[in-house]
């Protein structure tokens, strides 16, 4: 079992890495969609500020699917550092369905690379919280660890 949770967080990570390529990828698209739907004397500083929002939140998604895929293997040998980091990174993960679900408009929803890129998120939401929680709860305590090396 213990090797499916590295395969979820190794896989999750992937996806959110793909997540953010799709992001980076689809702004050119976006900003021409937006900048048609903005209009009056504030649309520059409006399309200013979705353009940094969307590159911003596209580059802080590959470092977060970097981080769970290469906390996978400590946190399977019960590092505790890594316990650390993944729960934060699944907090933030988690976070960004929620945010999206509330957030979205239903025009948002018709574009297949944001459904795509929600769905990805969510799913690797999930996957990270059940291989998380099943790391973080099957690994040993500190004193049974203890118990373990000292009949060694």
């Amino acid at each position: 079992m213990r090797k499916v949770a590295l395969y979820v967080l190794w896989f999750s990570g992937g996806l959110i890495v793909l997540a953010g390529v799709l992001h980076l990828l689809m702004t050119s698209h976006l900003m021409h969609w937006f900048s048609g739907a903005v209009a009056g004397p504030q649309a520059s500083t409006a399309t200013a500020a979705m353009l940094l929002n969307h590159l911003v939140v596209g580059i802080l998604l590959l470092p977060l699917g970097l981080s769970l895929a290469f906390t996978a293997a400590p946190l399977a040998r019960n590092a505790p550092w890594a316990l650390a980091i993944a729960v934060g990174d699944f907090l933030a993960l988690a976070g960004l369905p929620v945010v999206l679900f509330l957030t979205s408009r239903s025009a948002m929803l018709e574009s297949p690379a944001f459904t795509a890129a929600a769905a990805m998120l969510s799913i690797a939401a999930v996957l990270v919280g059940g291989a998380v929680l099943y790391l973080g709860l099957a690994s040993p305590s500190a004193s049974q660890r203890r118990v373990e090396a000292a009949e060694r």
